[in-house]
């Protein structure tokens, strides 16, 4: 929940005490001030920059579209996911945490936050298949080399609209 929706702030004491306190309250206080900021600033004129970034944005968000149409009907491995790093559940929950997140959010701060939440979704259920795959003797992290492909693919089965009016 965004820190700007919240009127009972009691959950964020624990987090606040002990030796990373401070930095946990310097995060808290930067996440609501750059909210708030976008509230007060881009909401307002949210009708003429999407306007723009749509009409701009138009025939390359036509031509991507195309492109993530073609891709979607990919297997993971067409993405150059290691077979043994691809997903049995398709990395379905970092799609809708996409799509949820960026093709659906207004400020371009829950885009952002929806971004690193996919890439911890992507550590979440990568361990937690592979703890079910019951591979307990190599507890590898993903590396970058892993990681992006996921997150490609991920991106692509989102089935966001205007993707490239969305991010720029």
């Amino acid at each position: 929940q965004s820190i700007s929706q919240r009127r009972d702030f009691s959950a964020l004491r624990p987090f606040m005490e002990g030796s990373q306190g401070d930095a946990y309250l310097d995060r808290v206080f930067r996440e609501a001030v750059r909210e708030q900021i976008e509230i007060e600033i881009y909401v307002p004129l949210r009708g003429v920059v999407s306007r723009l970034l749509v009409n701009g944005w138009r025939h390359d968000d036509m031509e991507i579209q195309f492109k993530m149409n073609e891709l979607r009907r990919r297997s993971q491995s067409k993405f150059r996911i290691p077979s043994d790093k691809e997903s049995p559940s398709g990395w379905t929950s970092v799609s809708s945490v996409l799509n949820e997140g960026v093709g659906m959010s207004t400020l371009p701060c829950a885009k952002l936050r929806a971004i690193v939440d996919s890439a911890k979704e992507i550590s979440r259920v990568y361990a937690e298949e592979q703890i079910s795959g019951h591979e307990t003797e190599s507890k590898d992290e993903l590396g970058a080399d892993d990681f992006l492909p996921i997150f490609i693919y991920s991106v692509v089965q989102a089935e966001m609209e205007r993707p490239c009016a969305l991010c720029k």
